[in-house]
């Protein structure tokens, strides 16, 4: 009985799932289709350290810095075969490449090392190998991706410039 109580689910969700449209096939046709929205595009993260931490591998802390909360998976860490290391901008700033934000902390491994571990790692265990709890000096958030044809160049201006107020200040 549970068998066919989820195989009907399943039918169901499918039968939704195939009268959707994304919201540019619907807005085309200008229907009311029920829509599925694309997650938002991650911002764009300029930040700068207390010591060197570009090849550490960053974790997320709670607000009180007393557990981890989000760590990446290995594979995480590479994209396209290579590893997703912050981009150094001028100034000792750096160009986030991976998701971090202000509860931010380095672990005391390398991408490399972290990569070449064969079990998966306990956030206990991850907490373990923090190297740095309150790495930043500064952190700012400046909109997405695509709102910048060469972010690093625009970027650099901003730090030659001390002039940041495009950005949103988190630390």
């Amino acid at each position: 009985m549970r068998a066919i109580t989820i195989f009907a689910m399943a039918v169901a969700m499918l039968a939704l799932l195939t009268q959707c449209k994304s919201t540019k096939e619907a807005n085309k046709e200008g229907d009311d289709t029920i829509r599925i929205s694309q997650a938002p595009e991650p911002g764009m993260v300029v930040y700068k350290t207390k010591a060197n931490y570009r090849k550490n591998v960053p974790v997320m802390l709670s607000e009180d810095n007393s557990k981890v909360v989000s760590y990446p998976a290995p594979k995480d860490l590479m994209k396209d075969g290579k590893y997703r290391y912050p981009t150094e901008l001028t100034g000792g700033y750096l160009l986030d490449n991976k998701g971090i934000d202000e509860n931010v902390a380095f672990l005391n491994l390398t991408y490399d090392q972290y990569t070449k571990i064969g079990a998966p790692l306990t956030a206990s265990k991850i907490y373990e190998l923090i190297l740095e709890k309150e790495p930043l000096v500064e952190m700012y958030r400046c909109g997405r991706r695509s709102d910048y044809d060469d972010p690093v160049a625009v970027f650099n201006k901003m730090i030659r410039n001390d002039d940041f107020s495009q950005c949103k200040k988190l630390k």
